[in-house]
């Protein structure tokens, strides 16, 4: 996720920082000339009025960041800044040379109230700059009250990490002008257009036939997904969130025996805080949050996941960490749906989910490791989902 961030320019400052939703905003101030736009703190782009813009890796070692340019291998270099009292305030210590070789950057904290002047960055938009003029235009999910809905609000960065194209996010009003259609049970929502959706990896939340004349299939989530559409042959299955290890690295210790992560309508049930305290070493992981990265820590430094999450699951397949379904009783049953197809695409057998109200502590689970030998599959599945990716 984006983090708030200070790019020190030829004179004055460019303050980066989020907003109430998650936008990212930034200040002008007048003698600004080069920015830094990035998604995770990972990879993004130097831009500004007087440079082409220049897509880079960002890596911090021993107290500096490291910016590589991705077509030249060039290794910028940055020295942190000295922080002042106030907390959004700064000392730099390194302007920005003629060559936009060296600058600063240092991560700030800015209030709300800071970013009420600043001019508003469309999040996945025309301003994650990639070296080639393409932008992909396309639709995925939001959950009701417009945060991140942890499986949809995936697409972004792996649409971004497989193609290093510009992206731009559809309302759901506008699929139509889709160009891509990935992560989600969103098969149903396309609407009739003369132009076939290119579809990488999404699937339904339940039956209904499809429109099969609609797409154009490169990667389904799964065989049920399948079942749906009039096709013949071969298609791939499996869903792009098992890349999600290649795009963050994982943790670097193992902190936790379980990591507990809830669909996002249950994470205030009453059932999580009670597998929380009965569970030794537990932790919940909220999909609310819009620190992707955090996430994705939380997820990799388990020894264990349980998730009523269908990309709980998911990820936890893609750090290979064994993981167990949980399910509510009140909770739909054509949900299921999605995860019997997922559990298909890949050739996970285990596929009992274990009920939450009847289960006392996670540590009671007993696991078989040979329900996990799927994960052997793995590597040659994430290597079908990159060989479909259509654009």
């Amino acid at each position: 996720m984006i983090k708030s961030f200070i790019v020190k320019g030829r004179s004055g400052d460019t303050i980066l920082g989020l907003g109430e939703n998650n936008e990212l905003f930034f200040s002008h101030r007048p003698a600004n000339k080069i920015y830094l736009s990035t998604v995770d703190m990972k990879s993004g782009a130097l831009h500004g009025s007087e440079i082409k813009p220049i897509v880079v890796e960002i890596n911090f070692l021993e107290g500096k960041y490291f910016i590589r340019d991705k077509k030249t291998n060039k290794i910028f270099s940055s020295k942190i800044s000295d922080i002042a009292t106030d907390e959004a305030s700064f000392v730099p210590t390194m302007g920005i040379a003629k060559d936009s070789s060296l600058f600063d950057i240092e991560p700030v904290h800015l209030p709300n109230e800071a970013t009420r002047d600043f001019k508003k960055v469309n999040f996945y938009g025309s301003d994650y700059i990639s070296d080639n003029d393409k932008k992909i235009k396309f639709f995925w999910s939001r959950n009701r009250n417009g945060k991140v809905n942890f499986g949809d609000d995936l697409n972004p960065y792996l649409v971004s990490h497989i193609s290093g194209l510009n992206l731009e996010r559809l309302s759901k009003d506008n699929i139509i002008e889709s160009e891509l259609l990935a992560v989600g049970s969103i098969l149903h929502w396309a609407p009739e257009r003369d132009k076939p959706y290119p579809v990488w990896g999404s699937g339904t939340l339940g039956a209904d036939p499809l429109n099969s004349g609609l797409f154009k299939v490169n990667l389904l989530r799964g065989p049920l997904t399948k079942s749906l559409l009039d096709i013949q042959g071969n298609i791939p299955f499996g869903d792009p969130g098992l890349l999600a290890s290649q795009v963050w690295e994982r943790s670097n210790e193992e902190k936790y025996d379980w990591g507990i992560i809830p669909h996002w309508s249950q994470k205030d049930s009453p059932w999580v805080k009670r597998l929380l305290k009965d569970t030794k070493n537990s932790i919940v992981i909220n999909v609310n949050n819009p620190d992707m990265t955090q996430i994705m820590s939380q997820i990799s430094s388990c020894k264990h996941i349980a998730a009523t999450s269908l990309h709980g699951l998911v990820i936890a397949d893609s750090y290979r960490i064994p993981s167990v379904w949980l399910w509510e009783d009140n909770s739909t049953r054509r949900v299921q749906w999605k995860y019997f197809d997922y559990f298909a695409g890949i050739g996970r057998n285990n596929i009992k989910n274990v009920n939450i109200n009847k289960i006392e502590s996670l540590a009671k689970i007993k696991l078989n490791s040979d329900e996990y030998a799927y994960f052997d599959k793995l590597d040659s599945v994430c290597s079908r989902i990159i060989s479909a990716f259509p654009l």
